[in-house]
């Protein structure tokens, strides 16, 4: 997702459809797993993708909470890798 943000920043329609697409699978598997932060995060980022559709432009605000949430998941992710090799 983050190799995505130069993608998404410029509008591309199908880098959002995939980062919606990768933010509903996260969602889905976390929630499944009992990881209800990394599924809260990841279905945040989801309704941001959603939203992105719905409006007439992109401003840096929205950018910014779009870039923030990716990077919420990445952390919650890096989070989880880390507790499973300890």
């Amino acid at each position: 997702m983050r190799r995505n943000v130069p993608s998404l920043i410029s509008g591309d329609d199908a880098a959002w459809r995939h980062l919606r697409f990768c933010a509903q699978r996260i969602r889905g598997t976390a929630h499944g797993l009992g990881l209800g932060v990394l599924s809260d995060c990841a279905r945040e980022l989801e309704q941001l993708a959603e939203e992105r559709f719905a409006r007439t432009g992109i401003d840096e605000r929205f950018l910014l909470s779009v870039t923030s949430a990716i990077e919420m998941v990445a952390i919650e992710l890096n989070g989880i890798r880390r507790f499973e090799t300890s």
